[in-house]
């Protein structure tokens, strides 16, 4: 349900760096909107050097930058900590300072984002709506 895109330069993040990296973001999500962690989505895209950009100067190779949709209907204490603590995962999995890390979180209305050709449940009710799914 939630998608999280993760972009970094080209060749910054191994295999293993991806790996935890997803890990942690699909734990973070889970512990801060009680989503079950097998509907994070992460997807991951590399940038070339030349194409990536902050304050009109090159980004350094540690930046990383992720762009994350979720659905709303959730208290703003819950994805304030959402993303303070991505952020903190994230410079934990990638070895990276916190001030490299960019998150950037939409939300959106269950209404508008469909998965496995229904719309998506309100929070809380995506046991109800699994098992519709599923027949």
């Amino acid at each position: 349900m939630p998608t999280y895109q993760v972009s970094a330069l080209c060749g910054r993040l191994s295999l293993s760096d991806r790996e935890r990296i997803a890990a942690a973001i699909a734990s973070v999500h889970q512990e801060t909107t009680g989503a079950v962690q097998t509907f994070v989505q992460v997807l991951f895209e590399e940038v070339e050097p030349s194409a990536a950009y902050v304050g009109g100067k090159p980004a350094i190779e540690d930046h990383l930058f992720v762009d994350a949709t979720i659905r709303a209907g959730r208290s703003a204490e819950a994805t304030d900590r959402l993303v303070a603590l991505l952020v903190q995962a994230l410079s934990t999995a990638a070895a990276i300072p916190r001030c490299a890390i960019w998150v950037y979180v939409h939300e959106l209305p269950p209404r508008l984002m469909v998965e496995y050709g229904r719309p998506l449940p309100l929070p809380g009710e995506e046991s109800t709506w699994l098992k519709e799914a599923q027949t």
